[in-house]
């Protein structure tokens, strides 16, 4: 795997950590977002709650909501766990 290839894969994995620690967490994270006057605040908020990037804040926000089934969160998981291993993490 060159440099480019391996930061697009960490990029995703760091998406695939905070869209884990949303499901795991979300209704913390539905409460935020309902509080919050706005997505700015919504996205910052996520991110200290769940202490990630503004990177992974914004890939909770843009999660569809079909997305929070148990279903779904396998899938999110199996990928996630799946790229570690290419990793080697």
């Amino acid at each position: 795997m060159n440099a480019e290839e391996r930061t697009r894969v960490l990029q995703r994995l760091e998406i695939l950590d905070a869209l884990v620690a949303a499901l795991d967490r979300r209704q913390e994270v539905f409460d935020v977002i309902v509080a919050s006057p706005s997505a700015e605040h919504a996205r910052a908020s996520i991110a200290g709650l769940l202490g990630i990037t503004d990177i992974g804040a914004m890939a909770i926000l843009d999660l569809q909501w079909r997305r929070f089934a148990e279903l779904e969160r396998g899938r999110i998981v199996d990928e996630r766990d799946a790229i570690r291993a290419e990793l080697g993490m």
